[in-house]
C-alpha cells in the first residue's frame, strides 16, 4: 500500500498496515518557498512502475526495485508555464501514459519516455487550454477526459493518427445530453459501463445511442456534487458526493438504490470529500479523509456494509381536521372508520414506521383512495395534508421504509365518509325531481292554456272576419233591398198623394192620410238605412263650409214648428256664449234682426240637416201632447268649456237650456260647440243609456213600444257626429 502525504513523503505499507519504509525526500519535490508540495494522484502502470502526480512540480514515475525518482516537467507549447498540477494518470492499452492537469491533457510512449517525452494535445483546440480533471480508459482501448467547462472528451482507437478528440457538451433543449459541462470524474466499471460524475448529478453513457442517462432526486440519487466514483468487485458504485461516501446500486431489486453512509453505520469518519476512493486487488476500498482534518484514511470491505432489511410496521399517529386535533371515539391507532362533516373536508394525518435505527431516514408514501391517482412520496416527511376533499367515501393509505429502503408494501388503511351537504343529500335530490317535474307540469300547463288561448284568439279572428263578412253582406243586402223598396214607395206616394187631392169622403181622406204617413215614414227609415250603408262603406264625404250655425240650426228648429203646433208643443231655440267670466247672454231666435251673436263653424249642412232631424224627431216621437222642447246652442271663449257639474237630466235629447244651466267648471279644450236638445218626454232608464246608441236597440217599455221606434235613428246621428 503507498501512500502520498501534505508534506511531500512516500509511505510504504505491507498488507498489515506495518510500515515498510519512509520516503521523506522526494527529489526536486520540497521547495522551501511552496507550503502545497505533496503527491495529488496515483497510478500503478502495468510494469509495477508508480506514477505520482505532483501538487506543482509535474509528474514522477518510482521505480520500486530501485527505489528511483523520474521527474518529468509537462511544459505547455503556447506557455512558459512549467508547475503543473497533475491531477490524474493512467494508462492506455497501446502503452501510453496519459496525465490530465490544470494546462491541458499530456501523454508518452511509456516504452520510448525520456525527459522531455510528455507532449500536450494540442490537436482539439478545445482540449489545449482546459483543465482536465479526470480520465480513464474503457475495455475498447478508447480513454475518457472530463474537464471543467467544456464537457466530455474521447479519445478512440480508430482516431489516434492523428489525435482526434470527439467532445460530448451539455444541451439545454437535448434532455439525453449530460448534464452539466464541468466534470469531476470518469470510471468505467467490469461491465465497461462509462460513469461520469458532475457537479450536476451522476451519468450513464449508452454507447448504441450516444446519449446519457441522468441520475438526480427524481430517480433516488439524492446528491448532487460529484467527485470520485469507484465500483466494486460486485458492480457497486461508491462515489464521494458533498453529502459524504454514497453507495449506489442501480440494480438493486428492493432497499436503496443510493445511501450515504455515516458514522452510524460503522464509518471511523464520514467527512471525506473531495477526495477519491481506492479499490485494491483485495477487494478493500480505501477512503482518505479530509485534509487538515487529522482523520487519516480508512479501509473496509463493501460486503461487510450490511443493509437493515427490517420491515417496519405502520401506525398512525394523528389527526386533524382543519389544523386542530379531532375528537374520535376511540384511539386512532385501533379505529378502522371515520365520519366528518361536509364543512370538515380540511384533513391530515400523522403517521411513523417502527423502525428506530436511523429512522430520521425512514421513507413514506401515501393515498386517499378515490381522490388521489396514486401513491404520493413524501420522503421522511410524516404526514398528508388534504383541502377541499369532495364529500363521498374514502380509504387513506399509507406505507413506509426503513433507513435501507425496505417498504412495508401492505402498511395501513382507514376509511373516511365525507357527508355532502343538506342541498345534495338524496331527500334533497328527491325535492328537486319532485320541484322540477312540478315546473314541467306547470310549463306544459302554461303551454297548453297559451296554446287553447291562442287556438280561441285565432277563432275568434275567424268569427270576427266571419262577422265582419256577414255584416258587410246584410249591409250589402239592407243597402240593395232599401233602394228596391224606395222605388215602389215613390210609385205609391205619387198615386197617394193625387187620390188625396180629389178624395171628398173624409172618412176616406183620413185612411188615405194614414197610409201617407206611414209610406212617408217607410220612405224614411230606408233612407236612413242607405246612410248607414254609406258610412260603412266609406262613400259618404265630408263637404264642410263655414257656416253661421245659429241661422242654420234657427232654421232647422222652425221646420218643425207646425209639428209642435200639431202636437201642442212648446218648441223654444236659445243661444249663448260662455265669456271667460263665465258670464251668459241670451239672444231670442224669433226676433231677427236683433241678434250679435254668431258661432262661425266649418259644417256639413247635409251631416247636419240629418242628425238634427234624427234628434228632432225623436224628441217629437216621445214627447207627449202639451209638452216642451228646447234646442239651446253655446260656446266657450278661449279655452273654457262648460260642463255640467249638477244633477243629470235624463230626457230623451241631453242637458237643460242655457238659462238653467248649473255651476259650470273650466277645463282645457279647443273652441267647443255645444247643441243641447231636451224635452220632457219620458226619457230613459239609466241603465239603458249605454245601449241607446246601438243599432236597432229599443228600450223595453211601454213609452218606447208606443213611439214604434226602429233603433237606427241615434245609431246614425252618432256615426254621423263622430
Amino acid at each position: 500500500l503507498w501512500i502520498g502525504t501534505r508534506e511531500g513523503a512516500l509511505l510504504k505499507y505491507d498488507d498489515r498496515m506495518n510500515l515498510v519504509k519512509q520516503f521523506n525526500e522526494v527529489p526536486i519535490i520540497h521547495y522551501p518557498d511552496e507550503s502545497k508540495m505533496f503527491v495529488y494522484s496515483f497510478y500503478q502502470d502495468s510494469d509495477d512502475k508508480l506514477w505520482l502526480g505532483h501538487w506543482h512540480r509535474g509528474l514522477y514515475r518510482f521505480d520500486p526495485e530501485t527505489d528511483e525518482f523520474t521527474n518529468y516537467i509537462l511544459q505547455h507549447p503556447l506557455a512558459k508555464v512549467s508547475r503543473s498540477l497533475v491531477l490524474e494518470v493512467t494508462e492506455d492499452s497501446f502503452g501510453y501514459i496519459w496525465a490530465t492537469t490544470g494546462i491541458g491533457v499530456f501523454y508518452a510512449d511509456k516504452n520510448n519516455i525520456t525527459d522531455s517525452s510528455f507532449s500536450c494535445a494540442v490537436e482539439d483546440t478545445l482540449l489545449r487550454d482546459v483543465q482536465t480533471r479526470s480520465l480513464c480508459d474503457d475495455h475498447d482501448g478508447s480513454v475518457w477526459f472530463g474537464t471543467q467547462g467544456q464537457g466530455l472528451f474521447c479519445l478512440t482507437p480508430d482516431n489516434r493518427d492523428p489525435f482526434h478528440f470527439i467532445n460530448y457538451r451539455h444541451d439545454p433543449k437535448d434532455p439525453q445530453s449530460i448534464s452539466s459541462n464541468t466534470l469531476m470524474a470518469v470510471h468505467v466499471d467490469k461491465n465497461n459501463n462509462l460513469w461520469i460524475g458532475t457537479n450536476f448529478g451522476l451519468n450513464k453513457f449508452d454507447r448504441e445511442s450516444e446519449t446519457f442517462f441522468h441520475y438526480n432526486k427524481t430517480n433516488g440519487f439524492y446528491a448532487d456534487f460529484i467527485y470520485s466514483i469507484q465500483s466494486d468487485q460486485n458492480g457497486i458504485l461508491w462515489v464521494s458526493t458533498e453529502k459524504g461516501l454514497a453507495k449506489f446500486n442501480q440494480d438493486a431489486l428492493e432497499g436503496k438504490k443510493f445511501k450515504i453512509l455515516t458514522k452510524e453505520n460503522g464509518l471511523p469518519f464520514d467527512n471525506i470529500f473531495p477526495y477519491r476512493i481506492s479499490l485494491l486487488n483485495d477487494g478493500y476500498l480505501y477512503v482518505a479523509g479530509r485534509r487538515g482534518s487529522g482523520d487519516g484514511f480508512m479501509r473496509f470491505h463493501p460486503d461487510s456494509i450490511l443493509d437493515n432489511r427490517h420491515i417496519p410496521n405502520i401506525a398512525l399517529t394523528g389527526f386533524n381536521v382543519k389544523n386542530e386535533p379531532y375528537k374520535l371515539d376511540s384511539s386512532i391507532l385501533v379505529i378502522t372508520h371515520i365520519d366528518l362533516k361536509y364543512n370538515e373536508n380540511f384533513f391530515s394525518f400523522e403517521f411513523v414506521a417502527l423502525d428506530y435505527k436511523n429512522p430520521e431516514e425512514n421513507q413514506y408514501a401515501y393515498r386517499l383512495e378515490g381522490f388521489d391517482d396514486d401513491f404520493i412520496h413524501s420522503g421522511n416527511r410524516r404526514f398528508a395534508n388534504y383541502t377541499g376533499v369532495p364529500p363521498g367515501d374514502y380509504v387513506f393509505r399509507v406505507k413506509g421504509s426503513n433507513n435501507d429502503g425496505y417498504w412495508n408494501e401492505e402498511g395501513i388503511s382507514i376509511r373516511i365518509s365525507i357527508a355532502p351537504p343538506p342541498w345534495k343529500t338524496w331527500w334533497a335530490y328527491c325535492l328537486y325531481i319532485v320541484l322540477f317535474l312540478l315546473l314541467i307540469y306547470g310549463l306544459r300547463r302554461y303551454d297548453l292554456k297559451r296554446q287553447r288561448l291562442k287556438q280561441d284568439l285565432e277563432l275568434e279572428h275567424v268569427e270576427a272576419e266571419k262577422l265582419k263578412e256577414l255584416d258587410s253582406m246584410k249591409s250589402h243586402f239592407f243597402a240593395n233591398i232599401s233602394h228596391e223598396f224606395r222605388t215602389p214607395l215613390t210609385l205609391i206616394l205619387g198615386p197617394l198623394q193625387k187620390l188625396l187631392s180629389k178624395s171628398s169622403d173624409p172618412e176616406s181622406k183620413q185612411d188615405l192620410g194614414i197610409m201617407q204617413r206611414n209610406a212617408r215614414r217607410l220612405q224614411n227609415l230606408i233612407n236612413q238605412l242607405l246612410e248607414l250603408s254609406k258610412l260603412e262603406s266609406g262613400k259618404m264625404k265630408l263637404k264642410a263650409q263655414e257656416k253661421d250655425v245659429i241661422p242654420l240650426i234657427r232654421g232647422y228648429v222652425q221646420s218643425f214648428e207646425s209639428l209642435a203646433k200639431q202636437k201642442g208643443i212648446e218648441l223654444v231655440f236659445e243661444a249663448a256664449v260662455a265669456a271667460a267670466a263665465a258670464e251668459t247672454a241670451a239672444v231670442a231666435a224669433a226676433a231677427p234682426g236683433k241678434e250679435d251673436l254668431k258661432i262661425p263653424v266649418y259644417v256639413d249642412r247635409d251631416k247636419l240637416e240629418k242628425i238634427l232631424y234624427n234628434l228632432l224627431s225623436n224628441a217629437f216621437k216621445f214627447t207627449p201632447d202639451g209638452g216642451r222642447i228646447e234646442v239651446g246652442v253655446f260656446r266657450s271663449s278661449g279655452l273654457q268649456v262648460l260642463r255640467s257639474t249638477g244633477p243629470q237630466v235624463h230626457g230623451s235629447a241631453g242637458v237643460r237650456r242655457p238659462a238653467d244651466l248649473p255651476t259650470c267648471r273650466p277645463e282645457k279644450a279647443d273652441k267647443f260647440l255645444g247643441i243641447q236638445i231636451s224635452d220632457t218626454g219620458p226619457g230613459i232608464l239609466r241603465n239603458k243609456l249605454p245601449h241607446i246608441f246601438d243599432r236597432f236597440y229599443q228600450a223595453d217599455d211601454s213609452y218606447t213600444k208606443d213611439g214604434e221606434g226602429t233603433g237606427i235613428g241615434l245609431a246614425l246621428t252618432k256615426e254621423l257626429v263622430e
